[in-house]
């Protein structure tokens, strides 16, 4: 089968205009020039026509379970204003709701393209109720901040619900919300079963702020919900993130936002032997 389109995009070539794929069985065997990928390949030829053909996009972070709150979230004077919001909007809505909001995001996700992503969900237990279309990666996301005594049963529980899913990781919501005992432990199985970690790191200037200078909304609001603060003071959230990793590199780690850096945090990126994806 042959396949053209005006335009064919590749990952290691520029684009082919008046392009076109040779596909035999299941599999992409060439692409390139559509006269001359024809004058190599037999079989049907199907013409997109005026459109461009790439690969499949990959969403590499996504909070599926929330897609049913666009639009109804207003903009926030703060980051610690838009997380109380969020969180009194999530306490609205039922299992049924978070089902039928994932089924939503990923008919979305596939109609714009995306033919894998990595999706954080609060709720694991529900994955067995969801088919999804796509190549799917669930990572439970871990929240610990009320509760860091409970690290353990939070990890364990979480690998209960994951134990017939194909392709799981976890992920420690951030370095504020998740203590030091849940990102170790998730570290420990990424290890043992070679799945992927994914985290929040430094996404607002408060959460800079907290770490950095032990004030700020959001060091005010995680004090008066009882998250110990003596991680606070003289650091950035990159600087515990990589601090707490020791010498070990942590090649699982896929990092979302690192948003908010400092110089010395550029001087720890050279230096520093971690690696990690962003």
């Amino acid at each position: 089968m042959i396949i053209r389109a005006r335009t064919v995009v590749t990952a290691d070539r520029p684009p082919s205009e008046n392009g076109a794929i040779a596909v035999c069985g299941n599999q992409i065997v060439e692409a390139g020039n559509f006269h001359e990928i024809k004058a190599r390949y037999a079989g049907q030829v199907i013409d997109l026509g005026e459109q461009a053909l790439l690969p499949g996009l990959i969403n590499a972070h996504c909070h599926l379970d929330y897609t049913c709150l666009r639009g109804k979230i207003p903009p926030q004077k703060s980051f610690s204003d838009w997380i109380r919001a969020i969180n009194t909007e999530k306490a609205q809505l039922s299992a049924h709701d978070y089902i039928a909001s994932i089924n939503e995001g990923f008919a979305e996700a596939k109609r714009f393209g995306t033919t894998t992503i990595a999706n954080l969900t609060a709720f694991p237990k529900l994955i067995p109720h969801i088919h999804a279309p796509i190549r799917t990666w669930w990572f439970a996301e871990l929240i610990d901040v009320r509760a860091p005594e409970g690290a353990n049963e939070l990890v364990d529980s979480a690998l209960e619900a994951l134990d017939q899913t194909e392709n799981w990781g976890l992920a420690p919501h951030a370095l504020f919300t998740a203590s030091e005992n849940v990102y170790c432990l998730c570290e420990e199985i990424a290890h043992r079963e070679n799945i992927l970690l994914t985290t929040h790191l430094a996404e607002s200037r408060e959460e800079m702020q907290m770490f950095h200078d032990a004030a700020g909304p959001l060091y005010e609001f995680l004090r008066h919900i009882g998250r110990p603060m003596e991680d606070c003071g003289n650091k950035t959230p990159l600087g515990v993130f990589v601090g707490a990793s020791g010498d070990r590199a942590l090649p699982h780690w896929i990092v979302a936002h690192l948003n908010e850096l400092n110089e010395t945090d550029f001087e720890l990126l050279e230096k520093s032997a971690l690696k990690f994806h962003i």
